[in-house]
């Protein structure tokens, strides 16, 4: 066992102050390269922060949907109520969508943030055209539905009892309690009826005497429950023998247009063209003539190939006085379907016409296309 070692000797500094004397010189020399290297370091930081401050300042910061902030109007104004009674028909929002409204409709604005911007349309008809890939969702309550969109064009015609989506192009979710199936998604074209009542239950003739069978009325006709409850194919089977075509020499201007859905719906184009057309040709007064030659135009050249007779009936369309909505649609389609039909001449006379008076319309691009 060793030892014990004094206090006094334990304490004793090991160095001496010649040997502080001869160490000292190497610790500052080391110290000083030290402060060299941080003091490199440091020009380097402040230098590369310096060229990220520039770079920031020289290139604009990309605009974030947080910097959005809230939807306004183009000239810069707060969006508020919107009533066309006041005389107010075309509203353009700084983010380039539009809204048209009828001269009864009324839109009041209820959320309106840099993700979402929603509205209750109170009443009346009103067109939607919400610019594509935009930073908010657009959702509007018809009171009976709502409908909900991120870019696309699209009616909404509220009644007290009824509300009509109609969508002229794009996608839109409908839903509400009164939506088949609560919840539908429409696309180009495609509209639904929502009411307040549900549909009527397929009507079944009561058992009664033969006395008195004479004084009843005719039950309703099942297709035509069937097209109540949009169930287009099923109408069309219960049409039985002879189909559209048995009803169509003695049917209303209501039956020939609820034939022609029920033909389009369940996809006998044909058919639903015909119907479509004798409609026009008989009741050219209606106040849906226009719309519906809107939509025999498309069947025809869409689904059917005729260009040439498509265009003339886009033509007509517009000389029965297609609603507003409409009217940039139609004239587009009327160049496309002069295009297609090989009569560069018309097409060229009907893009001028369309340029006109839509310059800087959402089909421009497509027009000068078919129109070189």
């Amino acid at each position: 066992m060793n030892a014990p070692v004094p206090l006094r000797e334990a304490l004793r500094d090991p160095f001496s102050e010649g040997d502080l004397a001869r160490l000292w010189p190497a610790v500052e020399a080391r110290r000083a390269r030290g402060r060299r290297f941080f003091a490199g370091v440091s020009a380097l930081v402040m230098a590369g922060a310096a060229a990220a401050t520039a770079f920031a300042l020289a290139v604009p910061p990309r605009a974030s949907a947080s910097r959005l902030g809230p939807l306004h109007l183009a000239t810069g104004a707060a969006v508020r109520p919107l009533d066309g009674a006041a005389g107010i028909a075309l509203v353009t929002f700084d983010d380039r969508s539009r809204l048209t409204l009828s001269a009864e409709a009324r839109v009041e604005p209820s959320r309106n943030d840099h993700r979402v911007f929603e509205a209750t349309l109170v009443r009346g008809r009103a067109r939607f055209d919400v610019t594509p890939r935009g930073p908010r969702r657009w959702t509007i309550d018809c009171g009976l539905a709502r409908v909900t969109v991120l870019g696309t064009s699209f009616v909404l015609d509220r009644a007290p009892e009824r509300l009509r989506v109609e969508v002229v192009h794009g996608l839109v979710r409908v839903e509400g309690e009164r939506v088949e199936g609560s919840v539908r998604v429409l696309s180009d074209g495609e509209f639904i009826d929502v009411v307040t009542a549900p549909p009527p239950a397929v009507a079944v003739a009561p058992v009664v005497p033969a006395a008195r069978a004479r004084a009843l009325p005719a039950p309703r006709e099942v297709w035509r429950d069937l097209a109540a409850r949009r169930d287009f194919d099923r109408a069309y089977d219960a049409l039985g023998p002879g189909g559209t075509s048995a009803r169509a020499a003695t049917a209303t201007a209501d039956d020939l247009l609820a034939l022609g859905e029920v033909a389009h719906r369940s996809r006998h184009y044909a058919e639903a063209a015909s119907l479509y057309a004798r409609f026009i040709a008989a009741h050219r007064t209606h106040p849906q003539a226009a719309v519906v030659g809107f939509t025999l135009g498309r069947i025809q050249l869409d689904q059917l190939g005729a260009s040439r007779q498509a265009a003339a009936t886009f033509a007509d369309a517009l000389a029965l006085g297609v609603p507003r909505y409409l009217q940039e649609d139609v004239h587009a389609r009327r160049v496309e379907a002069l295009s297609r039909a090989g009569d560069r001449d018309g097409a060229r006379a009907a893009a001028e016409t369309y340029l006109q008076l839509f310059p800087a319309g959402r089909r421009a691009a497509d027009v000068r296309r078919w129109a070189p």
